[in-house]
């Protein structure tokens, strides 16, 4: 038993990396199946490679700040939300005298580096889905491949949802006589697990989408009959698909359409309806409800594109004046 007020023995001499593995299999029951799997990963390719065979002792504030400094501003924000809580849990057990994440500062990326937000043309959307559209089915042997894989592409071009809220959809969320979709769920992206919550508090939410999502949602309940399942978009199996796999699918299947299309993920679909709403004369708020973001910020930063042209004139913004004749 350890007296109070005295560290234990040679805690402080292990080194990060095993403790850390240690600490996040312990963790584990209480973190979602995604979380496990997003903390290994940073575990795995970052902090391991870098601070792995430090001991927590000799572990302090600039060598964290200098790792984090080191990495981009997003996998930053990612490594420490693993370092904090675990060398959190090494103070908890007195194997350091306080957490030398707590006064690093994650680094901020610069106004250049931010990636202009990219909203799909009709063309683009349309050579996309021809692609997809001729890559299914289209094997010699064995089942068709990409069952459903259409369907799904057109639910995220008339919805915005994000792919895994997609695949989460069930028949009791759908009414195919109104176009209504209630948003409740999604799937983890490795193992196919349906969680019954969305992946910000905003995200539960009821949409009506467009034509293209209800034809699709439709013709995925003809296929109801075959797999009797309670998903709209099952595997073969009968089982959820993975965000992995259609990931996959689409990846192989865009290899067979033009080069301007070979970036083109189906989040960029969620980017190009923010991007039209708002075009369109909805209010951000309006656009951020229907993507079902927590704030307003989110969307206006990364899902919306600027216009090409902003005419101010057209928009009734200029005051009234009487042009002047030529002197």
């Amino acid at each position: 038993m350890i007296a109070a007020g005295t560290r234990p023995q040679g805690g402080g001499s292990q080194e990060l990396g095993p403790f850390l593995d240690e600490w996040l299999e312990k963790k584990s029951p209480e973190l979602s199946t995604n979380s496990v799997r997003v903390y290994g990963t940073v575990l795995r390719r970052y902090i391991k490679p870098a601070l792995g065979g430090v001991t927590l002792e000799e572990l302090d504030t600039p060598m964290v700040q200098g790792f984090l400094e080191s990495l981009t501003p997003a996998t930053a924000k990612s490594a420490r939300a693993v370092l904090r809580p675990g060398l959190g849990f090494a103070v908890r057990m007195g194997y350091i005298p306080a957490s030398p994440v707590a006064e690093t500062v994650l680094p901020k990326k610069r106004r250049s580096e931010k990636a202009l937000v990219r909203a799909l043309s009709d063309e683009e959307i349309v050579a996309y889905r021809d692609a997809v559209r001729g890559w299914v089915g289209g094997n010699q042997y064995g089942p068709p491949r990409g069952q459903l894989l259409l369907e799904i592409v057109d639910t995220c071009i008339g919805s915005g949802m994000r792919i895994g809220e997609v695949l989460a959809l069930r028949w009791e969320d759908v009414n195919l006589v109104t176009g209504a979709v209630t948003v409740c769920g999604t799937i983890t992206e490795d193992d196919g697990t349906r969680q019954p919550w969305t992946k910000t508090a905003g995200g539960y939410r009821t949409i009506r989408v467009g034509e293209v999502a209800a034809s699709a949602l439709a013709r995925a309940h003809f296929h109801k009959r075959q797999y009797g399942a309670e998903m709209c978009f099952p595997s073969a199996a009968g089982t959820y698909q993975t965000v992995k796999n259609i990931e996959d699918l689409l990846r192989a299947a865009r290899k067979h359409g033009p080069p301007e299309i070979q970036d083109i993920t189906p989040h960029n679909f969620r980017k190009t309806i923010g991007t039209r709403l708002t075009h369109a004369g909805q209010d951000r708020y309006t656009a951020s409800r229907f993507l079902g973001h927590s704030s307003t910020a989110v969307t206006e930063q990364y899902y919306i594109a600027r216009p090409e042209l902003v005419d101010v004139e057209s928009l009734g913004a200029l005051p009234t004046l009487k042009r002047e004749s030529k002197p």
